[in-house]
């Protein structure tokens, strides 16, 4: 339909912005799980999964907590 050519499959805001070029992250294999963000929630998971025997690596942008 003529109509719905003008619409996109990305989202406008993707579309206008420039993203970052981020260098991919170094994570040892032996490591089981990675927790991204370290709030309340992400380190509470963590500290689960830890005490359960699995190793973990927890990732966040900023400080931790």
């Amino acid at each position: 339909m003529e109509m719905f050519q003008a619409f996109s499959d990305t989202p406008l805001w993707r579309a206008e912005m420039d993203l970052p070029q981020i260098p991919p992250a170094s994570i040892d294999p032996r490591e089981d799980v990675l927790v991204v963000g370290s709030g309340f929630t992400g380190l509470h998971t963590a500290l689960h999964l830890a005490r359960g025997g699995r190793q973990v690596v927890i990732c966040d942008a900023g400080e931790i907590g």
